[in-house]
């Protein structure tokens, strides 16, 4: 007997299009990450980030900024990349997907917690916070018992 397929629930494609709205806002942080670690190797950024951390931690920051860059460049690439793979139905891209979700929440905060405590006054880390509550949608609803059995059926 053929196997059923079923039909992509509206919720993949809107799943898959939180994935994109993810990726672009990780791409967003990368580069901001990017511009905070350029910052915080110049003597103006050396100076803040003294009044805020110890001199040794100030000194490791621009490196710590820039790492967090690459994360949030790989996250970025990979929630777009796997966006393409929700919308097809691979289980496999679920369960990647979800463990990506898983990390970029943790990095996503990590990011947001260091970003305010350097600049407080800014307020281009939004685009952090937007990442977490994208990838914990993405979590709950790629976990669900319907959606597993769609997947599970491709």
């Amino acid at each position: 007997m053929p196997a059923v397929r079923m039909n992509r629930p509206l919720g993949v494609t809107l799943i898959a299009f939180f994935q994109i709205l993810s990726g672009v806002t990780f791409l967003v942080d990368s580069l901001i990450a990017t511009a905070y670690s350029s910052w915080a190797s110049s003597p103006e950024g050396q100076e803040r980030l003294t009044e805020v951390f110890s001199e040794n931690a100030a000194e490791s920051i621009a490196g710590i900024l820039f790492v967090l860059a690459f994360i949030y460049l790989v996250l970025g690439i990979s929630t777009l990349l796997l966006a393409r793979g929700l919308f097809k139905g691979y289980e496999k891209a679920r369960r990647r997907t979800r463990t990506v979700a898983a990390f970029a929440i943790v990095f996503a905060f990590l990011g947001a917690i260091l970003l305010s405590r350097i600049l407080p006054e800014r307020l281009d880390i939004q685009a952090t916070w937007w990442s977490i509550i994208f990838n914990i949608v993405v979590l709950a609803y790629l976990g669900r018992p319907g959606i597993r059995a769609y997947f599970a059926s491709r």
